[in-house]
C-alpha cells in the first residue's frame, strides 16, 4: 500500500470516528449546560440521564471502532468472537 493510500485510509477512519462521536459528545455538553442552569429536580434528573446515556453511547462507539479497526490487540492479533459479539450488541442497542 502506498504512503498516500495509507494516509487516505487513516484520514477516512479518523473522519468516521469523529462523525460517530460528535452527537453523543454534544449531548453530554448539552446535559452539562442544563445541570449548570437548572434548579428543577426533574430537569436535573433528565440531564443526568442524558449525560449517562450519551457517555455510554460514545464509549460503545469507541470500543467498536477499536475492535473493528484493529487496535484492540495490535496488528495481526486474533479477535475474541465473544468480545466482538458483546461490543457489537452494545453498539446496536444504542
Amino acid at each position: 500500500m502506498s504512503e498516500l493510500a495509507i494516509f487516505e485510509l487513516a484520514s477516512l477512519l479518523s473522519s468516521r470516528l469523529c462523525h460517530d462521536l460528535v452527537s453523543p459528545v454534544g449531548a453530554v455538553t448539552n446535559g452539562l449546560e442544563v445541570l449548570a442552569d437548572e434548579d428543577d429536580a426533574d430537569m436535573r434528573e433528565m440531564a443526568f440521564r442524558l449525560i449517562s446515556e450519551s457517555a455510554e453511547r460514545a464509549a460503545n462507539k469507541l470500543q467498536f471502532a477499536r475492535l473493528a479497526y484493529g487496535a484492540a490487540g495490535g496488528p495481526g492479533a486474533d479477535i475474541d468472537l465473544g468480545e466482538a459479539r458483546k461490543v457489537t450488541t452494545q453498539l446496536l442497542s444504542d
